[in-house]
């Protein structure tokens, strides 16, 4: 009983945080795709991208957060999902801690057209998303081990069955 209350838990837990996540990235995607041209001006203003590459960059982050936002409903995935959604934050943290070190205040072009944001407002937005998908990450990790725990096992006990299309 435990054991399945574990699982409820971690399962209430993984998928609010995706969604939550996801909805971040699919608004911050419309915005950045409302103003595309933006994006890559600030980018070209941070000096951390090599120049000729900043359309190219900013259409990776754009894609990147396309696929995280439609892809967020996918439990299969969920571990992956964070560990990306994790990763993709603490890049958009560092990225904050630059134009604040450097002083850009140019529109980060987090939300595009929908609001802008200044290098001291993004910081604690990127700083959230990050824990969360860390959360969500362990969440996740939880549930895996919980479920795999109490899983069938071959003669070898090599593979254990997981429940990840539940997470």
């Amino acid at each position: 009983m435990l054991v399945r209350l574990t699982k409820l838990i971690g399962i209430r837990t993984a998928l609010p945080l995706r969604v939550m996540l996801g909805a971040i990235f699919g608004i911050a995607l419309i915005g950045k795709v409302g103003q595309f041209q933006e994006l890559v001006t600030t980018l070209q203003r941070s000096d951390l991208v090599p120049m000729g590459w900043e359309s190219g960059v900013a259409l990776g982050i754009v894609t990147l957060e396309g696929i995280l936002a439609i892809s967020s409903m996918f439990g299969r995935i969920a571990h992956l999902w964070f560990t990306v959604s994790a990763g993709l934050s603490a890049l958009f943290f560092g990225y904050s801690l630059w134009r604040m070190y450097q002083d850009i205040h140019a529109p980060c072009g987090c939300f595009g057209l929908l609001f802008r944001l200044e290098p001291w407002q993004s910081l604690p937005l990127t700083a959230c998303m990050c824990a969360v998908a860390m959360l969500g990450l362990r969440a996740v990790d939880e549930l895996k081990a919980d479920s795999s725990s109490d899983s069938p096992t071959t003669n070898n006990g090599s593979m254990n069955f997981c429940v990840g299309n539940r997470i």
